[in-house]
Order: structure tokens, then sequence, then C-alpha cells
């Protein structure tokens, strides 16, 4: 599948606890099943399948610029179908690092503009480390990295509002 990057699942001693989370390539998490149910609610809108309605981390620079007509909001997950160049196949945000063992999984990905086209460059990098910690807890870190330099993100502008997850 090419939204996938991995799964992990949470075990229990036959408490009804038992849990199973998949991952995109982005990292973040696009299904979280347990004995409540799926958790990760149906995709909506049809233009961005796998970007929105998941748990991702977001960063937003909130004045874009200045620039209203480019909203500058960098998702985990990647990008909107928004734009015909796309061929309607979804742009995930590439995957950079993915290492799981025993109860850990960590993963690192470039974010990408959610809103293409843009004049915007993404210097947000996203890493995560999900934790099996047992009786049916998952403990989900999140961290962002903002690499923005003048190379990078020429207006400086600032990675201002976050949100974990989304």
């Amino acid at each position: 599948n090419d939204k996938e990057g991995g799964e992990m699942v949470g075990e229990d001693d036959g408490r009804n606890q038992e849990w199973t989370i998949r991952l995109s390539k982005g990292g973040n998490i696009y299904s979280f099943v347990g004995s409540f149910g799926e958790s990760v609610p149906p995709q909506y809108p049809p233009d961005s399948p796998w970007m929105d309605e998941v748990w991702q981390t977001v960063s937003v620079n909130t004045e874009s610029g200045g620039n209203k007509n480019y909203p500058y909001f960098i998702h985990q997950a990647g990008t909107y179908l928004k734009d015909d160049t796309l061929d309607r196949s979804p742009f995930y945000s590439p995957s950079l690092a993915v290492h799981c063992e025993r109860n850990n999984c960590y993963t690192a990905s470039w974010g990408q503009n959610a809103h293409v086209p843009t004049v915007h460059t993404s210097p947000a990098l996203y890493m995560n480390r999900y934790v099996d910690c047992g009786e049916g807890v998952l403990e989900v870190t999140s961290l962002i990295h903002n690499l923005s330099s003048e190379n990078v993100n020429p207006k400086n502008l600032p990675l201002n509002w976050m949100n974990v997850p989304w």
C-alpha cells in the first residue's frame, strides 16, 4: 500500500486491551484500532486521502508571510490533491528513517506544505516515537525540528503555531 510505513501491535494478557496502529510513510498514525473500534475517522474530503483525518503533527505560520493566497501549513502526512499537476495521486511526506524493535517504533519525516502549489518551502522535520507500555497503554512522543535558515526559508518565516496531533 502506498501510504503505509509500518504497523505496531500492543498486546495484553487477555484483558481486552490490545491495539494496533498503522503508520504512514510520513510516520503519522492513520489507523488506530482497539477494543473500542477504529479511532481514525473515515477519510474526507476526497482531495485529502490520509492527509487530514489522521493523527499527525502540523506546523503553521499564521501570517503566511503576508500572502493569503498561499497558506503555510506543513503537514506530517503530506499534501492535498487540489492541484491538477499532482496526477490525483497522493504525495506523502518523505520518510527519512523508520526503526522498530521490541516495543518501540521511531520515525522521522520531512513535512510537506499541505496546500500546493505554494511559494513556501518546508523547513519542518518531524520525529515520532511510539511505545507499547503494556496494559493497553500507547505512549506517543512527537518532536518538531525547524531546519529554517536563509537557504531553506529565504523569508525566514517562523513556524509559530503547532498542533499535535492534528
